[in-house]
């Protein structure tokens, strides 16, 4: 019977505030998927364990709270299985993914992409993951160019590409211009 830990992750801090939003649904979403597979296995596939969340951090690496606890856990042993709705909820890059493989692999655990349809337990879900991990990063970099791209453009038209607004300026009714802050 596989011991379950069932993760959950969404990359910004306004996501995690949103109370019946994604984390909540990725969870009930999650916990149902334990319970139809009991079910079809006559309540012997697995037992949930643990749910680790990770409430407004980015899959781009490894240095998530919740991660960190689900690895320990994994390590001593306390479950076998992670069960997360895509694979873009654990990571976003290909060398955690392959760092992440062989942890897995050292310690005879497995995971699984309930959405996705991957479980690391059998070899075409484990040659599937690979491609699949490969588009998820290659969505990452795509967004991260297209925000870089829109954001020189802003710059170069002279308006404000976000962030803190500088000391001595203030926002002004149009979106993306700001003015001298007499006061400042």
């Amino acid at each position: 019977m596989r011991k379950i830990g069932i993760y959950s992750r969404v990359s910004t801090e306004e996501q995690a505030q949103v109370e019946e939003g994604s984390i909540k649904n990725q969870i009930e979403s999650l916990q149902k998927y334990v319970k139809a597979e009991n079910m079809k296995h006559d309540e012997t596939w697995g037992e949930l364990i643990e749910v680790y969340k990770d409430e407004g951090f980015s899959a781009k690496d490894l240095k998530r709270p919740a991660i960190g606890r689900l690895l320990n856990d994994i390590y001593r042993g306390k479950i076998d299985t992670v069960i997360f709705t895509e694979i873009s909820r654990l990571s976003r890059s290909v060398k955690d993914w392959i760092d992440l493989r062989k942890f897995f692999d050292d310690n005879d655990a497995s995971f699984i992409a309930s959405r996705q349809n991957f479980d690391t337990l059998n070899a075409m879900g484990r040659a599937m993951l690979n491609f699949a991990i490969e588009f998820s990063q290659l969505e990452r970099e795509m967004t991260a160019e297209r925000v870089k791209a829109s954001c020189y453009a802003r710059a170069s038209r002279g308006l404000w590409t976000g962030g803190q607004i500088p000391y001595g300026l203030e926002r002004t009714d149009r979106p993306g211009y700001l003015r001298v802050n007499a006061a400042e």
